[in-house]
Parts: C-alpha cells; structure tokens; sequence
C-alpha cells in the first residue's frame, strides 16, 4: 500500500483552505506547538483527538487514515476503517 505521511496532508489542506500553523491550532484549539511537532514529523504518535481536532478543521475525514509501520499516520488507500489499538481489558 502506497502511504502518504500525514504531515504532507495536512500541508496541501493547509495551503488549499489558505492556512497557517498558528490559524490552523487557534481554529483547532491546540497549542501552535502540538501542530508545529506533527507537521516537522516530531510527534509520529499524535493523540487521536488531537488528530481528529486537526482533521475536523481540514475537512478531512479521520477513516481515511491509518497508522504506518512506523506508528505515524498516514493516508490509507481504499479502506474505510480507521485502525485504533485495541484498549486493554480493565480500562
């Protein structure tokens, strides 16, 4: 499966709806950090609200991705279903 990494998503969206980082975490209600981390790939593992936050502004619709081998996220092709860790037994 060809994946994208979903820093370079996130930018062509960005670009397209004419935002930048700081807009983008204001509108989102995220520190400019959070977004600045995903988006120079420091932070591989983003929270799934913190995502769906982001996505949510984009317009992006959060079962297209999925998480690579790496454990980053990426934009998954013809799937439908967004793969969550298993939450363990007892929590």
């Amino acid at each position: 499966m060809n994946q994208k990494p979903i820093a370079d998503i996130i930018k062509q969206r960005m670009k397209q709806l004419g935002l930048n980082q700081r807009s983008l975490a204001l509108k989102a209600g995220l520190h400019e950090d959070a977004v600045r981390n995903i988006m120079r790939g420091r932070s591989k593992h983003p929270r799934l609200d913190t995502a769906h936050k982001i996505f949510s502004i984009l317009g992006l619709n959060i079962a297209q991705f999925t998480v690579a081998s790496g454990g980053g996220l990426s934009l998954k092709e013809n799937k439908d279903v967004f793969k969550v860790p298993a939450a363990k037994k007892g929590k």
